[in-house]
């Protein structure tokens, strides 16, 4: 996975009209909704977005969603941790899953 920072995943989730908390499947819906609402053959003098811009965000989102790494043998887990605070110990700083810990 290529070396995605803070910014540019900001940046793609505005395009993408996101928040901070997503996954996979919320981003595939969106993204198939942003295409429809945006294909410049279905809308010529009125298209919202670029697609190309929203093709990039995408792919990037896409890619940094798919190679999150989760160890599911950790202690954490012999410990019987529930996953909602297997979640918060793993993800619980980083900025793209709104944690706050």
């Amino acid at each position: 996975m290529s070396d995605i920072n803070k910014e540019e995943i900001q940046k793609c989730l505005n395009i993408l009209g996101f928040d901070c908390k997503i996954s996979i499947s919320l981003l595939k819906r969106r993204y198939k909704e942003l295409c429809k609402d945006n294909h410049p053959d279905l809308h010529h003098s009125d298209k919202k977005q670029n697609l190309s811009e929203i093709n990039g965000a995408y792919n990037m989102l896409l890619e940094y969603l798919e190679n999150i790494e989760i160890d599911l043998m950790s202690n954490n887990l012999k410990n019987h941790i529930n996953e909602s605070e297997l979640w918060d110990k793993k993800f619980g700083l980083d900025f793209f899953f709104g944690g706050t810990k």
